[in-house]
């Protein structure tokens, strides 16, 4: 697992501590920063959907803060392809939950593939 910070700072990030439950994740990440400096964590790992998708921190008073807790799981793809293989077809899938519709544009051979996506996602 790694993450991205959206700018660069001199800051000593500290291990990802955690538990593996089956494919599941659940971390936590210590940093040492000055008072007041502001960062956005964003965790990153293949295949791997996070809960929460970034972690917003203020440095505090002491040297050492807890960040947040992480928790990670194996995402789901749904993939496939037209017949005959098709380039530029628009695939679309809308998520039952939030109606948020993600689409995709198949490649020279057809194929298309969404995620990883939160397991429990359901579609219409």
């Amino acid at each position: 697992m790694g993450f991205h910070l959206l700018r660069t700072f001199d800051y000593r990030l500290g291990p990802v501590t955690g538990t593996a439950q089956g494919e599941d994740f659940r971390g936590e990440v210590t940093f040492r920063g000055r008072e007041g400096d502001h960062l956005v964590f964003e965790p990153s790992a293949a295949g791997t959907v996070f809960s929460p998708d970034a972690l917003d921190v203020r440095a505090g008073y002491d040297c050492s803060r807890n960040v947040g807790t992480l928790q990670g799981e194996k995402g789901l793809i749904v993939q496939g392809s037209v017949q005959p293989p098709l380039s530029a077809v628009q695939i679309t899938l809308e998520v039952e939950s939030t109606q948020q519709l993600l689409s995709y544009v198949t490649k020279d051979d057809g194929r298309f593939e969404f995620g990883p996506l939160k397991r429990s996602t359901t579609f219409k």
